[in-house]
């Protein structure tokens, strides 16, 4: 098994807690895997998401025992330049992370240093990006005055385009009208069939279930779940308040309360339709 995470009885707390904030998490992401990372408000996904780039320990600092392992390479041990070349993590905050005096320079100087394009090639890709992003408009503006939406598709232009060897998006879709959302997560698993391993965390399970290989849940700093969505989100129903249920499970579960039993749990519309004219082809009576 190739892997493109590994993480060995991790424990974590910035200087300013008292409270670890990851506790002993274990955790192993194949290469090529595309997974969902769920959890609530101080789960700690986000400081497990700091360690896959570096910025644990290296940047934020704070009490760190355990190992991470990214392709194989200690993340303490590297410079968080040299985990760029094949890491790349977009945060929810977006402002931050946008540095340069126009949109078109966010994604030009880095597939330069990042990909080695010539400028001409990262222009072209920059733009392309950008256009599936819906923000090619914005090319020539300063990112610093566009919209927290705006920002947040600039900067996941940038990464579907770096085409890292893992794509980490942290909650980094939460200002996304529905219609980008969707363009987001086509592209990134387009991007994963290509080889990217990807992980996103999100609170958007409906287009999450559709997507990932594998569904991990967090709470209080450990890991508490994991596996296939289908799965994870029936046995989601004994974990109150840890995630939200997607809604075509909601309604699948509903059907099955009122007595239509499906073969399986449905994870889209186009699954619930056909499990539902199945069963009553069956002569099973409907439910009213």
């Amino acid at each position: 098994m190739a892997l493109a995470v590994e993480v060995e009885d991790l424990w974590f707390k910035y200087q300013t807690s008292k409270e670890w904030v990851l506790r002993g998490v274990n955790l192993k992401v194949e290469k090529g895997e595309y997974v969902g990372l769920l959890g609530p408000a101080s789960a700690g996904k986000t400081t497990l998401c700091m360690t896959f780039n570096g910025l644990i320990p290296h940047y934020v600092k704070g009490v760190f025992r355990g190992v991470v392992r990214v392709f194989g390479v200690d993340t303490s041990k590297v410079d968080l330049v040299d985990l760029a070349k094949d890491v790349q993590v977009v945060f929810q905050e977006a402002a931050s992370q946008l540095i340069m005096s126009s949109v078109e320079e966010e994604l030009v100087y880095p597939l330069v240093n990042l990909r080695g394009l010539t400028v001409e090639e990262a222009r072209a890709e920059a733009l392309r990006a950008l256009r599936e992003l819906g923000v090619a408009h914005l090319a020539s503006r300063n990112p610093q005055t566009c919209s927290g939406g705006e920002k947040q598709r600039i900067l996941l232009a940038l990464m579907l385009a770096l085409k890292p060897k893992l794509l980490v998006v942290d909650e980094a879709t939460s200002d996304l009208d529905p219609e980008i959302s969707e363009v987001f997560y086509r592209l990134s698993k387009e991007l994963n069939e290509e080889g990217t391993t990807v992980i996103v965390v999100t609170q958007d399970t409906d287009r999450l279930v559709e997507v990932a290989d594998r569904v991990i849940l967090m709470e209080r700093g450990l890991i508490v779940n994991e596996g296939d969505p289908r799965e994870v989100m029936r046995r989601a129903q004994l974990l109150d308040g840890i995630v939200r249920t997607p809604q075509v499970v909601e309604y699948a579960l509903e059907l099955r309360r009122l007595g239509l039993e499906l073969e399986t749990l449905p994870l889209t519309v186009e699954e619930v339709v056909e499990l539902v004219r199945r069963a009553y082809s069956k002569g099973r009576e409907p439910v009213v």
